[in-house]
């Protein structure tokens, strides 16, 4: 859920931000380079969890770790179509 969350929303933004195509890893770095500090922890999970899904974490409870999910992904999905609108 948080690679195919957090990255696959970063991919489209990519995409109609550039006009070209990414994959989910190139997107997630174009995500700590676009998007606010506040979504870097997440972001830096799902590259980490893409990469090597390995136990461990930064987060200490997987509810947590969720509700990051799901507040970047809706946030990542207003933000791309308001400024996609702009």
């Amino acid at each position: 859920m948080v690679c195919w969350g957090v990255l696959g929303v970063s991919r489209l933004h990519y995409t109609i931000h550039t006009g070209r195509i990414t994959s989910k890893t190139g997107a997630g770095q174009h995500a700590l380079e676009r998007f606010e500090p506040r979504w870097h922890r997440i972001i830096a999970e799902a590259l980490r969890l893409r990469a090597e899904p390995a136990p461990g974490s930064d987060y200490m409870k997987l509810s947590e770790r969720r509700e990051e999910v799901v507040a970047f992904v809706t946030w990542a999905i207003e933000w791309t179509l308001r400024a996609g609108a702009a």
